[in-house]
């Protein structure tokens, strides 16, 4: 409340245009009544005559937003906007629509690069030149593409909420990026032999990573559990991020007609049907849960992979830490082209397995089982379905007379 003795209009301007002090600031206020509602600003300053100057670049300021159709208001700021969208997008979250990552990965974005950048604009400053020139200072930090996109789609999120909010007028245009499809490595039959046979083989060999001065940093040991995770992920099409939830109680063994894997874990990019494994998935869960259960880790509510580790980050770090070492070892790090590999090479293996080996396999049935669609199938798996890998087809005739005849 303004301490009555301190109110005072501003020269030459309406009225309602006043300054004042409270008890708990030893500043001036600025104050202007517009349209039912109260408008209130610090003027930073205890001068009178700076304090003027203040109202009245506040009061010009919320005529210029008005004339233009925006809300006048301290929700136009870019970084309230941005935390109202946030927590609007959480309760998305908890009820399921939304990956529960999402807004961990967006806070960072937003804390690391787009609140230093954006923090002082309104978001009716944000125009297509602003927009630019933020996506030019990434591009100068180095920033990928694909990092790009991110960053664009967060700000589009940001500012399509603001115009739901009626806070601007209508969405600004945003510069075109042209992303070209990048497909992870996979490795061929020869590799995934070499690879899964290294694996077996170093089982009970310690690692010791060191730091510059010599001294171990880091104690690893290879166990059966990393030649089990190459197998299994090989054999189920599972993404890595599903390792680090999957649970027993997760898993199904079914015998029938077929014999083979039943996966039914938490949902991943919206997608939550059950993954049917390949035969050979059965026998690699078994040997696994039998390894869990001599360490008394095999009860349905415990983790199939590392489930001595409860921080499920860490465990799939460790794992991780295990993979790179055994590709180095290998000399499988890269591919022929110089892809890098990574512990999701070995699902991008599984899903060219299917399409190189399987017998006319629908490839909307194959994306479905893994949990992706068919148009990403055919953009970055079918990128690497050269022509050689289906010889007989291509050379194939139909019959004819004469070799009817014959």
């Amino acid at each position: 409340m303004p301490i009555p003795a301190t109110i005072q209009s501003v020269p030459k301007y309406p009225s309602k245009l006043t300054i004042f002090r409270i008890p708990a600031s030893p500043f001036y206020w600025a104050r202007y009544y517009d349209s039912g509602r109260i408008f209130k600003r610090t003027t930073k300053t205890d001068q009178t005559q700076e304090a003027f100057k203040a109202a009245i670049a506040f009061y010009e300021e919320l005529l210029v937003r008005k004339t233009g159709g925006l809300m006048i208001g301290k929700t136009s700021r870019f970084e309230v906007c941005a935390k109202e969208m946030l927590k609007l997008q959480e309760s998305r979250i908890k009820r399921g629509e939304l990956s529960a990552s999402l807004n961990v990965n967006e806070q960072s974005r937003l804390r690391v690069h787009m609140l230093p950048y954006f923090r002082a604009y309104d978001v009716g400053q944000i125009d297509y030149t602003v927009i630019e020139t933020y996506l030019n200072t990434l591009t100068e930090k180095g920033l990928k593409v694909a990092t790009l996109k991110l960053h664009e789609s967060l700000l589009r999120k940001v500012l399509k909420h603001a115009h739901r909010k009626q806070i601007i007028p209508h969405l600004p245009a945003f510069p075109t990026i042209t992303l070209e499809d990048d497909p992870r490595g996979y490795f061929n039959s020869w590799e995934y032999t070499k690879l899964q046979s290294n694996a077996k083989a170093l089982i009970g060999t310690e690692i010791v990573v060191r730091n510059q001065q010599g001294k171990a940093k880091r104690r690893m040991r290879f166990t059966q559990e990393l030649h089990n995770l190459i197998l299994f992920m090989v054999n189920t099409y599972v993404r890595p991020s599903d390792i680090k939830t999957l649970k027993h109680s997760h898993v199904a063994v079914v015998r029938k007609d077929n014999t083979y894997l039943r996966l039914s874990p938490p949902t991943t990019k919206k997608h939550n049907k059950p993954i049917i494994s390949m035969p050979v998935a059965v026998k690699v869960y078994e040997r696994q849960q039998q390894y869990q259960a001599e360490r008394e880790l095999a009860k349905d509510d415990d983790y199939v992979f590392m489930p001595e580790h409860r921080n499920r980050d860490y465990a799939y770090v460790q794992l991780v830490r295990l993979f790179y070492h055994l590709l180095d070892v290998t000399d499988l790090r890269l591919d022929a082209k110089g892809t890098v590999r990574t512990l999701y090479s070995l699902r991008h293996t599984a899903i060219m397995f299917r399409i190189t080996k399987g017998d006319n396999i629908d490839w909307n049935t194959l994306a479905q089982n893994a949990r992706t669609s068919a148009e990403m199938i055919t953009r970055f798996y079918g990128s690497h379905y050269q022509n050689e890998m289906n010889v007989a087809q291509l050379q194939s005739l139909k019959p004819s007379k004469k070799r009817k005849k014959a």
